[in-house]
């Protein structure tokens, strides 16, 4: 997964990693939001030359939830 998600992220960065579905790598990114210290998650994955991006502010668990539930067609 190279080049830039085009998405300006001021958060503190505080976990990555990979998470597999369906055998697709799904990274997954954990920011710590200054103001409220709640969290913001991202994850990017590529699936038949297409790339995905999927951006939330929520519990990183449930984040991981929904990556390690989603049907990738």
């Amino acid at each position: 997964m190279k080049g830039s998600w085009g998405v300006d992220v001021e958060d503190k960065l505080i976990d990555e990693y990979i998470v597999e579905n369906e055998n697709i790598d799904i990274k997954v990114q954990i920011y710590e939001i200054e103001e409220s210290k709640s969290k913001r998650c991202a994850a990017q994955y590529t699936y038949n030359g297409v790339d995905y991006f999927l951006v939330g502010e929520m519990k990183p668990d449930e984040f991981e939830f929904l990556i390690k539930n989603l049907n990738i067609f």
